[in-house]
């Protein structure tokens, strides 16, 4: 895989999102708020903010795959799969343990949810369903550049559930846990062939809402 990078010009980030909005004038916050306050009950919609308008949407495996140069011959998906097995055995099974004391058994979505809170690299990006959330995030720590027009910016992200590409994602999972042998058990191996999902932590399918972090 390729180094990490960033965008390097506002032109160059657009090319890759719909809906894109400049907020530059008072008038344009006051729009955002009340366009905020109308997205606040729609169940559909999921937001992530990020602090740096330049920052990609990586996630925690990406960022520390590609920045560490992870030894040869073990791919991306080997990386995730070995530290889901290491999180099995960790600490005398102390995670496995906690799981299966909660009816969860073999699903890789329950102990990523879990490493992904305990700065353990995984897959998964966090949104949240509160749009104010995510904007405060979008405007927590940030570092300005008169310089560069990109850096002047933080991003506030949405991602509609209904769009066709993600319901599909979603279709296929559910395929593939339907034929699982036993009810609950998901394998990494099955589903990392899907280019993304939407996990919903109200789904018991995905056993994401496991822990307080959630």
């Amino acid at each position: 895989m390729n180094k990490i990078t960033d965008y390097t010009t506002l032109e160059e980030k657009i090319e890759f999102f719909s809906l894109n909005k400049k907020i530059d004038s008072k008038q344009d916050v006051d729009q955002l708020f009340q366009q905020l306050l109308k997205f606040k009950n729609t169940d559909h919609l999921n937001f992530r903010g990020l602090p740096e308008a330049k920052f990609k949407l990586y996630n925690s495996a990406q960022r520390y795959y590609k920045g560490e140069n992870i030894i040869s011959g073990r791919d991306y998906d080997s990386f995730i799969e070995k530290n889901i097995e290491l999180a099995k055995v960790w600490n005398n099974s102390t995670i496995k343990n906690y799981l299966s004391q909660r009816g969860i058994q073999d699903n890789c979505f329950a102990y990523l949810s879990i490493m992904q809170h305990n700065k353990v690299p995984t897959p998964l990006v966090d949104f949240t369903k509160n749009p104010f959330v995510a904007l405060f995030f979008s405007s927590d720590s940030n570092v300005f550049d008169d310089k560069n027009e990109i850096e002047q910016y933080s991003s506030l992200y949405f991602v509609n559930s209904q769009y066709w590409m993600i319901d599909n994602a979603f279709q296929n999972f559910f395929q593939q846990w339907t034929r699982s042998n036993e009810k609950g058990v998901i394998k990494y191996q099955d589903v990392k062939h899907i280019p993304f999902m939407l996990l919903n932590s109200t789904n018991e399918k995905f056993q994401i809402l496991n822990n307080i972090s959630i």
